[in-house]
């Protein structure tokens, strides 16, 4: 019964995922383009997705028909009907690794801003790892306005996450005992945001560290570290790279996971057992859903890198993380104290 229920899942996200394609070039693109030209587009913001893995390529297609699929697919939208914010949900048929392989990041982005160009959407969220992953290609200088590069709404929606769910325990916020597991390009600038808001017992975990340092954070390659942390922020490039530290872990720990694929659910579990929690890195904007729901995903989920595309097109771009913090929260986003889930 679930063989079937799953395969009956995926073959409605197939026909589903046909249908849009077919009628977005012969319908939906020339309405957005109207609209467009009377000043009043129809999308605010683009974001791109991207599948982790070979099966969350299938979720929406056999791999057969990725010979016939657009690099850039229309897979849904997000929207709040209230007030007419609307975004437009797109994705690549490939994986980030074939996509470096075949060399098509390139492509990929000019296809992305000629897109946001005709249906005139003020902004364009890449999820995950692609800016990064784009910028060790050698396309750096491709990622400027209507792009928004992600690390301003994830460091957002990390802090989020971490202060709800160390209220929710009981915790004392400035004596909770941090750990981040990946001190790259997000954990080094999510440091300062802990620390601007009292937080000072951090240690940061990266096998790149070659030497220990102690200067107001600690920063080791050695996950014995994190044995007595209260919370731990897992940001490896997939959540299958932390299984090298759950053990580590102590009973009770808190952990916020902002990977893609997500922790895996037997990672998870293990977690569980021990008594801990694993928290999405996630936001909610009251009204705001997905439509269709994302694999792995519910409907009401938004991802940084969603959160700063929906907050540059409707309050601007800011300069700085602090002036970017103060536009979200008077949008009035929260965090969402929900788990992974799977499809697949």
């Amino acid at each position: 019964m679930k063989w079937v229920k799953k395969q009956f899942w995926f073959l409605a996200r197939f026909v589903g995922y046909f249908t849009m394609n077919l009628l977005w070039p012969l319908l939906f693109q020339p309405l957005c383009g109207l609209l467009k030209s009377f000043n009043h587009p129809l999308f605010g913001f683009i974001f791109l997705v991207y599948p982790g893995t070979l099966d969350q390529v299938k979720g929406y297609a056999p791999l057969w028909y990725r010979q016939f699929a657009s690099m850039i697919s229309v897979i849904g939208f997000v929207f709040k009907a209230r007030n007419g914010q609307r975004g437009l949900v797109v994705t690549i048929p490939y994986t980030i690794e074939e996509m470096e392989e075949k060399n098509h990041l390139g492509n990929m982005l000019k296809r992305l801003n000629r897109l946001a160009l005709r249906i005139g959407a003020k902004s364009i969220a890449l999820a995950g790892r692609l800016p990064g992953v784009i910028t060790q290609n050698g396309y750096r200088e491709m990622l400027v306005k209507p792009i928004v590069t992600g690390e301003k709404g994830t460091i957002f929606t990390i802090f989020l996450s971490v202060k709800q769910a160390v209220q929710s325990a009981g915790l004392d916020f400035r004596k909770t005992k941090v750990g981040i597991l990946g001190y790259g390009f997000i954990g080094s600038r999510l440091v300062p945001v802990l620390q601007d808001n009292g937080i000072e017992n951090i240690v940061c975990i990266d096998p790149r560290i070659k030497q220990d340092r102690n200067n107001k954070i600690t920063l080791t390659r050695d996950p014995m570290a994190l044995s007595d942390r209260d919370l731990v922020v897992i940001l490896t490039a997939k959540g299958e790279q932390a299984e090298t530290v759950i053990d580590y872990l102590k009973p009770g720990v808190i952990v916020i996971d902002d990977t893609h694929p997500q922790l895996p659910r037997r990672l998870s579990a293990k977690i569980e057992k021990n008594g801990g929690h694993v928290i999405k890195a996630t936001l909610g904007l009251k009204g705001m859903i997905f439509w269709p729901r994302l694999p792995n995903w519910y409907r009401n989920w938004l991802p940084g890198c969603c959160v700063e595309a929906l907050v540059s097109a409707t309050q601007g771009f800011a300069e700085t993380q602090k002036e970017f913090n103060q536009r979200a929260e008077e949008m009035g986003f929260v965090a969402l104290k929900v788990t992974n889930r799977s499809d697949l």
